[in-house]
């Protein structure tokens, strides 16, 4: 068990404003995210330190402004317990670290501050766009308010709400500003479901509940997709980043995925160091939960050949030149194949084509 990490979840479906009406996903998302953060071969983090504060424990729909929750307060009353541990460990002369990993996550209507647009903000319930009260938390600051303090070894973010820009007459940073001298050596992995000025998606997904885009495609990363290809033991900040954005077009609805125009794509943040590769995930956490036991992820892979290529044998070879199969290949030729980097030769040809599958839906023209 990850015994010194910690999480905060949250996930906001319900507002005041009815404008701001019309999330499904967003409790949904947060649920999903919160129940891997507590799995044994997921975050593993003890429940007693894994936060969740959604929608639903507030009892909407609310009567008025003043009692639509959660608001600013009540999401900050999580991160001020941190905080408190971070202080009771002062004052007993410890260090102010308060554990090694902490994972955040929010999903819900959101923005980006026009005068800092590299912030991303949750709009919290009792927000009021059209008067222009934008109640809210930034996610992205109350995730470097612990990593610059140096709170934790590694900090975690992830968001799943838009990022349209709106202009804001103040914004809400709460906490003074704490910098330790070390926090250089602070790992950070910031991922957001959106660009600046564009919006996040969800839509009804196979299992007949509505999910953000991103959190789905989060997830399948986080439990079989996102792999180191080198070392499938591991998912490192190099292979969940290749990941989320690969995968990111597979979750999206058809009419999204076919609609001409949108950059439908995250945002990722995080230090590229070769010398030293940030480790998200070992997959062989539990005695019983090997990689190598797990089900290996298949992908549906149409390949499109010319019209001179219709009709001739082609063969699939995968990134250590061994067959994986051979088909005849038709004006539209479906395969299955697993994650990873293959190429395809064609009868009477030197040169293979190359390609990877990252998820359903890749198409490969020959």
């Amino acid at each position: 068990m990850a015994r010194n990490d910690w999480a905060i979840v949250i996930g906001i479906k319900d507002y005041i404003d009815p404008d701001l009406a019309g999330l499904e996903g967003p409790e949904n998302d947060a649920r999903a995210f919160h129940e891997w953060i507590l799995r044994e071969d997921g975050g593993d983090v003890p429940k007693g330190q894994a936060a969740l504060i959604v929608s639903s424990d507030f009892g909407p729909p609310f009567s008025s402004a003043a009692a639509a929750m959660p608001t600013q307060e009540a999401i900050k009353a999580a991160f001020d317990h941190l905080l408190s541990i971070a202080g009771s460990n002062e004052a007993k002369g410890l260090s102010r670290e308060i554990g090694d990993r902490l994972y955040l996550f929010f999903s819900g209507h959101g923005f980006a501050p026009d005068q800092h647009d590299e912030l991303v903000a949750l709009l919290t319930a009792n927000a009021n766009v059209a008067g222009a009260q934008l109640s809210h938390v930034i996610g992205s600051y109350m995730a470097d308010t612990f990593w610059r303090a140096g709170l934790f070894k590694e900090v975690l973010l992830f968001m799943d709400c838009c990022r349209s820009v709106m202009d804001c007459a103040q914004l809400y940073r709460p906490y003074a500003d704490e910098r330790a001298t070390d926090f250089d050596q602070v790992r950070r992995f910031y991922a957001y479901g959106a660009r600046v000025a564009k919006e996040a998606r969800e839509w009804k997904m196979d299992d007949g509940k509505y999910h953000g885009v991103f959190t789905a495609t989060l997830l399948d990363a986080l439990t079989s997709s996102g792999y180191d290809r080198e070392d499938p033991s591991v998912i490192t900040a190099d292979s969940l980043n290749n990941q989320l954005y690969n995968g990111f077009k597979s979750f999206l609805s058809p009419a999204d995925r076919n609609r001409p125009g949108k950059p439908w794509e995250p945002t990722v943040v995080y230090e590229r160091n070769p010398a030293s590769p940030f480790t998200i995930l070992r997959r062989t956490r539990g005695i019983s939960r090997f990689f190598s036991q797990a089900p290996v992820k298949r992908c549906k892979v149409t390949i499109l050949p010319s019209p001179a290529r219709i009709g001739k044998k082609a063969t699939i070879i995968d990134q250590k030149m061994t067959k994986v199969s051979d088909a005849v290949l038709e004006a539209s030729t479906i395969l299955s194949l697993p994650l990873g980097f293959y190429g395809l030769l064609v009868e009477g040809e030197q040169l293979p084509v190359a390609f990877e599958v990252v998820g359903d839906g890749k198409e490969v023209h020959a």
